[in-house]
């Protein structure tokens, strides 16, 4: 097993939510290693700032959640995916972080086993344009890698469509708003 980054204090480092089990839930996955996309293919080594003590950095999973049509149109419009919005946050929390981002809407995608997903210090699930309420292929693998994620016991982080991943691979229910679409804003 990937030896786990030990919680630092929050005073000490920029990432203070290192391992909190309450900041996150827990999932897991059913499929074949990931080969997704790797940010970099070797590992650093740290130095724990209590010891001299090596440690890996931490290693996440983001799974995005659009298919590739609307993953390309956000990217064009916006400059990134879900994904990469994702782990650019990640990364500027943790600078030392790797993320792999999997594809699980696309067809064929190659998706992580539950000893796969045990290999991460947290799963991210980004938002999309999909509707949850259809039991459509592309949904239904989503469901699946959250169901494993929630074997494998890492804990998981889902905004969103994520939250609706979750709850269906819980055994919940997702319905449309009677009242219509839902939509956030942010302003600085």
């Amino acid at each position: 097993a990937r030896p786990r980054y030990p919680f630092v204090d929050a005073r000490e480092t920029s990432a203070g939510l290192r391992r909190s089990a309450g900041c996150f839930g827990a999932i897991t996955l059913d499929h074949n290693p990931c080969a997704c996309r790797t940010q970099e293919s070797v590992l650093k080594v740290r130095t724990n700032y209590k010891s001299d003590s090596p440690l890996m950095p931490l290693k996440f999973l983001v799974i995005e959640g659009n298919v590739k049509g609307p993953r390309e149109r956000h990217r064009d419009t916006y400059g990134k995916t879900y994904s990469d919005s994702y782990g650019s946050v990640l990364q500027s929390i943790e600078p030392d972080s790797l993320y792999d981002v999997a594809f699980p809407a696309d067809e064929g995608a190659n998706l992580p086993d539950i000893a796969g997903l045990e290999s991460y210090d947290g799963i991210y699930l980004t938002g999309s344009a999909l509707n949850a309420y259809h039991a459509t292929p592309e949904i239904l693998r989503q469901v699946d890698l959250m169901r494993a994620a929630f074997k494998s016991r890492t804990p998981v982080f889902g905004s969103c469509w994520g939250l609706q991943m979750g709850a269906l691979a819980a055994g919940g229910d997702v319905q449309a708003n009677p009242l219509g679409r839902e939509v956030g804003f942010a302003r600085r």
